[in-house]
């Protein structure tokens, strides 16, 4: 009877192990996740968040959630450029996060000709920030489309869950000459 109860123990801390590292890789290994707080579509937003200039704003919805992407351009002006693109959440699922994977940018619709010299991401208190540096190729009316690759996270036993992963376009008309 001892030899089955220690069978049992040792059976039962083995598999606890195993789940628990399992736990542990899939947390560390998800993307950091900046959790928005669901805020109000006012002037006050963008304030609070010291947007200066917008250039246009884009709706996003994914998981019962919505967002707000703001793109705040200057220029184009001759040698590197900057975007900022500001992801708001304003309503729905309050546990459901958006994890930005990336920049996907074109230009007239085509990913060629497009030169990106930086890209970061900024996780702010009520808003999280991407910067995009890039240049233009010569003096020309260009369509830009400063496009993210977004991951929808929610959150099950505290453990973030995907659950889905979606395509922000962000559409410009721009008129370059250098």
């Amino acid at each position: 009877m001892i030899k089955r109860l220690r069978t049992y123990i040792l059976t039962t801390v083995f598999i606890a192990t195993i789940v628990l590292l399992t736990l542990t890789y899939y947390v560390e290994s998800t993307p950091k996740i900046n959790h928005l707080p669901v805020l109000a579509r006012d002037a006050n937003l963008l304030q609070a968040a010291g947007v200066s200039y917008v250039n246009g704003t884009y709706d996003f919805s994914g998981s019962g959630t919505e967002w707000m992407a703001v793109l705040e351009m200057r220029g184009p002006t001759a040698g590197e450029n900057v975007a900022v693109l500001y992801i708001f959440k304003t309503g729905g699922v309050n546990g459901n996060d958006a994890v930005i994977l990336g920049p996907d940018l074109k230009l007239n619709q085509t990913s060629s000709n497009f030169d990106v010299l930086f890209s970061s991401i900024s996780l702010e208190t009520n808003t999280t920030a991407i910067d995009i540096a890039y240049t233009l190729p010569q003096a020309a009316v260009y369509n830009i489309d400063f496009g993210l690759r977004v991951q929808i996270y929610g959150t099950g036993l505290f453990i973030p869950i995907l659950h889905e992963q979606i395509r922000i376009a962000t559409n410009i008309l721009v008129h370059y000459n250098p």
